[in-house]
């Protein structure tokens, strides 16, 4: 147990410092070493808990993702369904990404984005399938994952919108965007999406929701 905790303790001061260096620094300038020396400890120390950069960035994200659902599961609201559950999160989330400095550089820098298409698309699909079983659409296997695919090309598109059109494309707007684009690529009419957005909304406008404690 003692060993446990102290590599969970060791874990969140490498998580912590990383963090405050992504922060400052951003993705490409945060090194291992500069970590390393912080936290008087040896480059192995870091590889031992986090195998590469991009490993450790998308760690710091999707501990956040579960706060944020752990927040969701305990206020569920009438009329539940898993659109809504993933509109709710994902506009909690890029809320935070696309508003905390230079953040939304570091969560959707290419080497982070590689990871997410190559390595860690089933958390994607994962939540394709919740939406389309929930609605009844008849997807196969393929069809989520082709789907969890062009998920992720139409978000990489939407974000360099973002960042060409900073006067007309405000943070509210891209979390707009985004979850519109979970509810056409699920199949979703129109009404079935701009109720269930809104009402998304109105949940987070009254739900002091979780932070990115680490990036503020």
């Amino acid at each position: 147990m003692k060993n446990n905790n102290s590599i969970c303790k060791m874990k969140k001061e490498i998580i912590t410092v990383a963090a405050r260096l992504l922060k400052q620094h951003g993705y490409d300038k945060t090194t291992y070493q500069m970590i390393a020396d912080i936290l008087g400890i040896s480059k192995s120390v870091i590889t031992y808990h986090f195998k590469s950069k991009q490993l450790m960035v998308s760690s710091i994200f999707e501990d956040y993702v579960r706060l944020i659902q752990e927040y969701v599961d305990a206020n569920l609201i009438d009329g539940f369904n898993f659109y809504l559950y993933h509109c709710i999160v994902h506009i909690c989330l890029y809320r935070e990404v696309m508003s905390v400095g230079n953040i939304k550089e570091v969560f959707f820098h290419k080497d982070v984005f590689a990871l997410w298409f190559h390595g860690k698309l089933d958390i994607i699909e994962s939540s394709f399938r919740d939406i389309t079983t929930d609605f009844k659409k008849d997807f196969t296997h393929d069809d989520i994952h082709l789907t969890a695919v062009m998920n992720q090309g139409a978000k990489q598109s939407l974000y360099y919108e973002f960042l060409e059109r900073p006067g007309s494309m405000s943070v509210d707007k891209f979390c707009y965007y985004y979850v519109y684009l979970l509810g056409l690529l699920s199949k979703l009419d129109e009404s079935t999406i701009q109720k269930n957005i809104t009402r998304a909304y109105e949940f987070l406008d009254n739900h002091d929701t979780p932070v990115i404690d680490l990036l503020r």
